[in-house]
């Protein structure tokens, strides 16, 4: 399948390409810098690129944005003195694009009239990480590093990179975030009548680029406007051949004295358009880590699509291994399976803490034995959906303890009435914690955390059983499986990526 790789020598002025078959264009400039060190990627996939191999069924969304987060950390090896950016995003031929970001570089989605005239822009990146954000400078000192004058430790801009390995050890880290929408949603969000859409374009790009907008201007919004203006100055940008376009972008930027490498890559989709992969790395610190994700990306990632179900679970960078490392960027992209081992891992940590207070309590004898069945259960080789249910169906069903009042397993452990200690209080927090970041704002888990640490008097109160009984039960509300009502259409054009969905 047609690919294009452009890793230009560190003297290159420009660099430029197009190919008319597939409606891909860019360009690439040195700008204000002494050498180019921005590289891009390329290919065009077939629908077998993206089947596991054991499957006839193409990988969902959520599945792609797996083995693109995977990709990342397989690219990211200990050699890597040098440091990239990297935005990444794959049209999947069913009219979903999924993005994956580690610093600052921007992917956007334009959808064009029938004339060629721009209708609305949006950013596929839902957020870029450098030093400067409030919430990247405070994981950077959390894992050792200090953020001065906006760059990690004095430094570097780029919170996140693929390489830069002496950063490694104080949070600069190669996890991406992964957003994921589909060309009916952009236009639902651009409020645009899909009757007048001629085409759509998926424009990606360095920071040089969006550095044109401003230091002010560093945000989502105006990216987005920024965008939007540069291409209304044009006439019929939406016709012009994606190589012409992408140097009007460049050129706009260098006229808002951007300073940086300036890169532009610009890919044209129709109803006919294939699945496509489109990066964009943007260097520092030399070219080497930019060139060899580009030359790179697009084989790790295929080869990532080939595996198994099963294989791609057990690989040592699979995000079923790291679920910590994903979830704290993309918890709303889960598929059922994660979802489930999430809740298996939350039920375990809650039933151990549970366990460990317990020993020197008069109640032990009683409760001990029902908590160990549930962690046994947890345990098991079964299917963690059969896990779980398992799990709530035990604590509801009769005990068989002798010398204990009839009734349920769950009203044997309401039965404990110790009140909470910091202990255990704080491991409830931290596990309605991570429970609820899935459903509230996370400013919300603050004032979670607050009143689980023994800070409100009323949470005080509250008994270990019926914290435990409470914990489970919070668990339990979110699980849609255990749910008889069907969420409303608004929430799941929300919170759903369809794999079917109209094509552009």
């Amino acid at each position: 399948m047609p690919e294009i790789i452009s890793t230009s020598e560190p003297d290159a002025s420009r660099a430029e390409g197009l190919n008319n078959d597939y409606s891909f264009g860019y360009v690439e400039i040195i700008g204000g810098r002494e050498t180019q060190e921005d590289a891009l990627a390329w290919h065009v996939l077939s629908a077998n690129d993206l089947t596991p191999k054991d499957s006839l069924k193409q990988l969902s969304p959520i599945e792609i944005g797996y083995r693109l987060w995977t990709s990342y950390q397989l690219l990211d090896t200990p050699d890597l003195e040098a440091g990239t950016t990297a935005s990444t995003t794959v049209y999947d031929g069913k009219g979903n694009l999924i993005t994956a970001t580690v610093a600052d570089s921007a992917s956007f989605a334009v959808v064009y009239d029938k004339d060629g005239n721009a209708l609305g822009v949006t950013r596929l990146n839902s957020v870029t990480h450098k030093a400067s954000d409030k919430q990247e400078a405070l994981r950077i000192q959390n894992n050792g590093g200090f953020v001065q004058d906006e760059r990690v430790n004095g430094v570097l801009a780029p919170s996140r990179s693929i390489g830069d390995k002496i950063y490694k050890g104080v949070g600069v880290s190669s996890e991406a975030t992964i957003d994921i929408t589909n060309v009916d949603q952009i236009t639902r969000d651009l409020k645009l009548d899909p009757s007048q859409i001629g085409s759509i374009q998926i424009i990606t790009t360095c920071d040089g680029f969006t550095d044109g907008a401003g230091d002010d201007k560093q945000n989502k919004k105006n990216h987005e406007s920024y965008l939007f203006d540069t291409l209304k100055r044009l006439r019929a940008p939406g016709k012009l051949p994606q190589n012409e376009l992408a140097n009007c972008l460049c050129q706009r930027a260098l006229t808002d004295r951007s300073y940086d490498n300036i890169s532009v890559a610009i890919q044209t989709i129709t109803k006919d358009t294939p699945p496509v992969l489109v990066g964009v790395y943007d260097g520092h610190g030399g070219h080497l880590a930019s060139h060899k994700v580009a030359k790179n990306i697009g084989q790790v990632f295929k080869e990532l699509c080939a595996l198994t179900l099963g294989d791609y679970e057990k690989h040592k960078l699979s995000v079923f291994q790291h679920v910590a490392a994903y979830l704290q960027d993309n918890r709303i992209y889960l598929d059922p399976e994660l979802q489930n081992l999430v809740i298996v891992n939350e039920l375990i940590t809650l039933t151990r803490i549970y366990l460990d207070d317990l020993k020197d309590s008069e109640n032990a004898n009683t409760i001990q034995p029902i908590l160990l069945c549930l962690f046994a259960s947890l345990n098991s080789d079964k299917p963690n959906k059969d896990k779980i249910i398992e799990f709530y169906t035990f604590l509801d069903k009769n005990h068989t303890l002798e010398n204990a009042p009839m009734g349920k397993n769950i009203d044997l452990i309401r039965q404990d009435t110790r009140k909470s200690t910091g202990e255990f209080i704080l491991g409830i927090a931290i596990i309605a914690a991570t429970l609820l970041t899935l459903i509230l704002p996370g400013l919300l888990i603050m004032s979670i955390v607050y009143a689980a640490t023994g800070k409100q008097p009323l949470d005080l109160m509250t008994s270990k059983g019926t914290r435990f009984e409470e914990s489970v039960n919070k668990i339990k509300t979110g699980m849609t499986f255990f749910s008889h009502d069907l969420p409303s259409q608004s929430q799941i054009d929300d919170l759903i990526i369809s794999t079917e969905p109209k094509k552009a």
